[in-house]
């Protein structure tokens, strides 16, 4: 029986051009790290965020090599790695490190060890795919093939995959997985009013996000009403000037542009004043969001969020994209039953769209699971397709080879979407989206790839200062629930990228805040799983103590006077955090 003890003589994780990582060893039964060091004496707590959080942006590698070990590992939790290991012995323990799985961050499991948690559950995967009598054999009687069955099972387990959902989830169909649009509260009624405009040829206004969701959201419905034989105002705010969300300039504006439909798309859910000022203007409006709602809703025509109170459509883990495209699927059944589609104008192929639909599923973060798992699977086939030029030109300048994949959408494509709306134009991303030109949808790319750069020098030097800050006021006792930095001269743009980057550090809700000179802070911050901060920030406008603040559970953006802003956050928001934190 090999030991249990496994020390590793080589070891190195590098992280840009530094190895950061000396020795390790592992208790190979239980798959626990016993211990590891890092170049000057480096602890182990320390050592391991810093690897989990760079592999989960990918942007480092792990190569462990030893006795009985040769490893593509990736942390679980910060605590953990995952090894897959080269048998070298019948009795050698083996695990499965599921490194990559629809492009999400890592979330590894240990199998095949005694007392493993997850153990029965594998055993029910491994029954339900026929092949449970290979549990009893040596491993090393089992074929290649017959190894991968098993591994599979274990990797279903550790995902928490139930036995019934192996089949959805392995090959994964919009046919089975999305149920009728209609099932989500107003769909009805925001689908029979989009029509209507397409069957008139009305001047259809799309508001959205300035986000990869909002703007494959913006994209995917102009290029629907574009096959209606209409042309939408497309308007994507500044994040600068005029914020998240409709304004009252905005909306006099395209009003005054003959608009008589707004329809907003991953934002209005709160906007309660905008939309106020649009239906006094006489816009019908449809809000298309998966942000959280309050119990009283701004005044629409339709509001199609699942995460509304009275909806019972248990979707509220779409994006706002994947919303979207659940409403024309509505609509294009509503212009078929209304005979629009005809000879001279052919009914378009909803199965395209998806490629938007996969990019800013995967750009917002939301679980890839059902649904989601779907549009990302099909999206993703969407775009290896390469038919739409501004797709075409995205991968072409983000220097993708080969098919894409889903952590390619995360990691190379989104970002030079939310370049435009982070630090330049922020239409450019819908622009490209929707170009049928190929030498103009290159030309935006390029730009797009050119603000990527220099949001990713202007991300470095804020993150630095960041941490520099969070290390000083969680102290030697690493203690405080929730991380918040601020400072004047930070770009409004990136802040939400710093509190992504301090989260995965710290494990722990975290803030970054802009000041800004007149006198406000703008922040974002990103959250742990079970500790929803999007609703702690609408509490905190309910209390009159932020002037505007939201989002979901992940994530959410506030805005407050600087002199109070720290202050919320640091001491009146936590005790309402504090039950989801241990």
């Amino acid at each position: 029986m090999t030991d249990p003890l496994v020390q590793v003589r080589e070891a190195s994780f590098r992280y840009g051009d530094r190895d950061i990582l000396r020795s390790l060893s592992i208790d190979v039964r239980r798959g626990e790290i016993l211990s590891i060091l890092g170049p000057n004496g480096c602890g182990k707590t320390t050592l391991l965020r810093c690897i989990a959080g760079a592999l989960r942006l990918r942007s480092g590698t792990v190569q462990i090599s030893g006795d009985d070990v040769h490893a593509l590992a990736a942390p679980a939790r910060a605590r953990r790695i995952g090894f897959l290991f080269q048998d070298h012995s019948p009795s050698f323990p083996f695990a499965v490190a599921d490194v990559v799985l629809m492009g999400r961050a890592p979330h590894l499991g240990f199998f095949g060890f005694p007392g493993s948690r997850d153990q029965a559950l594998a055993d029910a995967a491994l029954e339900r795919v026929g092949m449970l009598h290979l549990k009893q054999r040596p491993y090393t009687q089992v074929s290649g093939g017959e190894r991968q069955l098993i591994l599979l099972a274990r990797i279903l387990a550790g995902r928490n995959v139930d036995v019934n959902e192996i089949e959805s989830f392995l090959d994964p169909t919009i046919k089975r997985a999305m149920p009728d649009p209609l099932v989500m509260t107003a769909m009805k009624e925001a689908a029979e009013r989009i029509t209507d405009a397409a069957m008139r040829a009305e001047t259809v206004a799309i508001f959205g996000d300035y986000d990869v969701d909002g703007a494959t959201s913006a994209a995917l419905l102009a290029r629907f009403l574009r096959e209606c034989g209409t042309e939408p105002i497309v308007y994507i705010p500044d994040r600068l000037f005029e914020g998240y969300g409709p304004n009252l300039e905005a909306v006099r504006a395209l009003a005054e542009r003959g608009a008589t439909l707004l329809v907003c798309v991953d934002c209005g859910t709160t906007s309660a004043e905008a939309l106020g000022e649009a239906k006094a203007r006489g816009l019908d409006v449809v809000v298309i969001d998966h942000h959280q709602a309050d119990e009283e809703l701004p005044p629409a025509l339709a509001i199609v969020n699942p995460n509304r109170r009275d909806d019972l459509s248990g979707l509220g883990h779409l994006a706002a994209v994947g919303l979207t495209f659940m409403t024309v699927v509505a609509v294009n059944r509503m212009l078929r039953e209304r005979g629009f589609w005809r000879a001279e104008r052919a009914e378009p192929d909803l199965l395209g769209f998806l490629a938007d639909v996969a990019l800013g599923t995967v750009a917002d973060v939301v679980p890839l699971t059902g649904l989601n798992r779907a549009f990302v699977a099909k999206g993703l086939i969407a775009l290896r397709r390469r038919e739409r030029p501004g797709h075409v030109s995205l991968m072409d300048v983000a220097r993708l080879s080969g098919p894409p994949e889903a952590w390619h959408l995360g990691f190379l494509l989104g970002p030079r979407i939310n370049a435009g709306g982070r630090i330049g134009r922020a239409d450019l991303g819908v622009r490209l989206l929707v170009e049928n030109d190929p030498i103009e949808a290159a030309k935006i790319a390029a730009e797009l790839d050119r603000l990527n750069r220099e949001r990713q020098a202007i991300e470095q030097e804020t993150l630095a200062q960041a941490e520099a800050e969070a290390d000083a006021a969680l102290g030697i006792e690493d203690k405080g629930a929730v991380i918040v930095t601020a400072a004047e001269g930070w770009h409004p743009g990136i802040v939400g990228l710093v509190a992504a980057r301090l989260k995965e550090k710290f494990g722990r809700p975290a803030f970054a805040i802009a000041l800004e000179p007149g006198g406000f802070g703008t922040g974002s911050g990103r959250s742990i799983p079970g500790v929803d901060i999007g609703r702690a920030a609408r509490r905190a406008v309910a209390e009159g103590l932020l002037v505007k603040g939201g989002g979901h559970a992940m994530a959410a953006g506030v805005t407050e006077h600087v002199w109070s802003l720290k202050e919320v956050l640091l001491y009146r928001v936590p005790p309402w955090l504090q039950p989801q934190v241990r």
